[in-house]
């Protein structure tokens, strides 16, 4: 896709910051042929098939007419000296909405919300105290752009990513050139409790969810308190080394869920085969963060149009290609393991 030319364009300090392995590749698809897929297709009456429909989603209450998800993550200002905004002005494209998170971007929670038009979350990255981000989030509510709040969990220290040593890379230093900066105290995380989820249930009007889910346990304890979004995210497998995969942790927190709550995953998840084992695997959509990054280091916001629907096409090939229509009915044994 956009890797390599991205990759020409901007400094690797600001792409090589975590370890997003292709874990998906450990998966493979099972193909299906000579089941009249084409039969459904007839261009003269306009009669079309499931995934030529662009069948939508339901996603904290509003049909998402998408299947993946679209990540704003801070090192978008380093690509594209504009940052976030041009990529959630991409979500109000006629062709499609697409949903897209707010996390540690740089920008004001005000500017991602005017910038586009499409169902959007507000990734909260708790940096302060209650005071503080009660402040926050009766602006994230007064801006009625958001459509869920989900709380970060998995930060509470900086893991030794060893990759933004050797590059020099210190997060905090690349967020002194946003216009919108961080918190006031980023160790306030690793004093959260249980408590914190449901003070946040009751300081917003949004349904609130948690990013960082990675056992049963909390799966189970997030959904029993009403926690509405369980993200299932190991922050890019650059925080704890060895944990597991969020492909292989999906289907058992899937199944703890029960249809409770919506799932969300996410991982080094970049071609239309890895959106498809995802789903299959149990999440309600895929959120991919890198491969936005990609066309908007190549191309600012048209980019990032331009590579969503390459992975949207990719999705649409591969569920043709293992005879699927339907991706809210996708079977979890269409995917398996190959060790």
């Amino acid at each position: 896709m956009f890797e390599a030319v991205a990759l020409g364009r901007v400094a690797p300090v600001c792409l090589l910051t975590g370890l997003e392995l292709p874990f998906c590749e450990c998966l493979v698809v099972i193909p299906a042929v000579l089941i009249g897929l084409g039969i459904q297709i007839q261009a003269h009456d306009r009669v079309r098939s499931g995934f030529e429909r662009r069948e939508p989603v339901e996603l904290y209450g509003y049909q998402v007419p998408t299947e993946h998800l679209e990540r704003l993550v801070r090192v978008m200002r380093s690509a594209y000296p504009s940052g976030s905004p041009p990529v959630a002005a991409t979500v109000s494209t006629p062709a499609e909405q697409r949903a897209t998170t707010r996390g540690a971007t740089g920008w004001s929670v005000e500017d991602v919300a005017k910038a586009g038009t499409g169902p959007k979350m507000f990734q909260l990255y708790h940096h302060g105290d209650r005071g503080w981000v009660g402040e926050l989030l009766a602006r994230v509510d007064a801006c009625n752009g958001y459509h869920s709040v989900c709380l970060t969990v998995d930060v509470q220290v900086i893991g030794r990513r060893e990759r933004d040593i050797v590059n020099r890379y210190d997060p905090r230093e690349a967020m002194k050139v946003a216009p919108n900066p961080r918190g006031p105290d980023s160790t306030y995380q690793a004093r959260l409790t249980w408590d914190d989820v449901a003070w946040l249930q009751k300081t917003t009007k949004l349904p609130v969810g948690i990013k960082g889910i990675m056992t049963v346990r909390d799966a189970r304890r997030a959904v029993d308190m009403g926690v509405r979004i369980i993200w299932v995210s190991n922050h890019g497998g650059r925080q704890l080394d060895h944990t597991e995969a969020t492909i292989d942790a999906l289907p058992r927190i899937a199944d703890a869920v029960g249809g409770r709550a919506e799932i969300i995953v996410d991982g080094g998840f970049s071609r239309g085969t890895d959106v498809l084992k995802g789903l299959a695997r149990g999440a309600t959509v895929v959120a991919v963060g890198r491969t936005a990054l990609w066309g908007l280091a190549v191309d600012g916001a048209p980019g990032v149009a331009n590579a969503m629907d390459i992975l949207r096409r990719e999705v649409k090939t591969t569920m043709q290609l293992c005879g699927q229509t339907s991706i809210t009915k996708l079977d979890p044994e269409l995917v398996f393991r190959v060790d």
